[in-house]
């Protein structure tokens, strides 16, 4: 004959509860032994907010417009974005700064100002008869943006005097053939110092010294050839 034995025990004052089954069968004993226990309490995280990705970062940066106070536009910036765009992007560059400037100081011509006669300048062979017209459209439209170029300059010198530094350009080498790249590229990395970037920010004055050289003469340029060039060295 098969004997079954059951033994319950619940501890009235305990947290947990304990039920022991006892079953003999043919000289077996079987034990089953179940405990309730309370499970800690669980913990929530907080999900992190998702971050802008590079790419979305560059967008960001070369569709961004003129703002208040205005955006510091390190050169290796608008290098990269002019270049990669055809120069498209320096138009809308030009139109940005010159209408921040305006802003900021009350001078200038404003982005309009600076580019639409430039553009219905150099343009005006497309309405305008050659043989005469056109090309003085041309040379008026090229003369006009020299002008508003040799303006920012001095504008750039301005607002860096007024920081308590030296005039880092000079405004007449626009009229040189190569140093007027110099001075165009020197104009970009001082006017975002003057709009308050970091003057170690911008990698392009690492290797090329001589655009970010606070001061600098056209024969010192020429016969310095530590200023040209310097590769694996910062300053």
């Amino acid at each position: 004959m098969t004997s079954l034995a059951f033994v319950s025990s619940v501890p009235l004052l305990s947290r947990s509860h304990s039920v022991s089954f006892f079953a003999s069968h043919r000289g077996k004993q079987l034990s089953i032994s179940h405990r309730h226990r309370k499970h800690p309490p669980t913990t929530t995280t907080q999900a992190t907010p998702l971050r802008a990705t590079p790419r979305a970062s560059v967008f960001k940066d070369l569709l961004a417009g003129p703002s208040d106070p205005p955006k510091p536009r390190p050169l290796y910036q608008v290098i990269l974005f002019t270049v990669t765009t055809n120069f498209l992007w320096y138009g809308w560059y030009k139109y940005c700064i010159e209408q921040e400037l305006r802003a900021l100081t009350g001078e200038g011509p404003g982005g309009v100002g600076a580019l639409l006669p430039f553009v219905l300048g150099v343009t005006s062979p497309l309405y305008l008869p050659t043989g005469g017209p056109a090309e003085v459209g041309v040379a008026a439209g090229v003369l006009w943006i020299v002008s508003v170029q040799y303006y920012l300059y001095r504008r750039i010198n301005a607002l860096m005097v007024a920081k308590g530094n030296t005039p880092p350009l000079t405004p007449w080498w626009i009229v040189i053939p190569g140093f007027n790249l110099v001075v165009g590229l020197r104009s970009v990395h001082f006017l975002s110092l003057a709009f308050g970037a970091k003057r170690d920010a911008d990698p392009v004055i690492d290797i090329f010294p001589f655009l970010g050289k606070e001061t600098l003469g056209l024969w010192e340029l020429v016969v310095t050839p530590s200023l040209w060039l310097q590769v694996g060295r910062r300053k």
